[in-house]
């Protein structure tokens, strides 16, 4: 399995989670489908800077929780 067909399995059961793809494979079309079939949050490729993997971290848990956010508001 590879991981944008795990990321789309687990996207139907949990749709709210922030998905990012950290690979050492560095295939324009994989990439691509991983954004649209998986709706991904961040492709990260290997070899790659530790600060930026750290913000793109903290943006994705930032955007879960606007998420939350979101959907709370909705329900008021």
């Amino acid at each position: 399995m590879t991981g944008t067909e795990f990321l789309s399995q687990i996207s139907d059961k949990y749709p709210n989670i922030i998905k990012m793809l950290l690979t050492g494979y560095s295939d324009i079309d994989a990439m691509v489908e991983g954004v649209n079939k998986c709706q991904l949050f961040q492709y990260i490729s290997k070899p790659f800077d530790l600060d930026e993997l750290q913000i793109i971290i903290k943006n994705g848990i930032n955007a879960y929780e606007l998420t939350l956010s979101k959907q709370a508001l909705c329900w008021i």
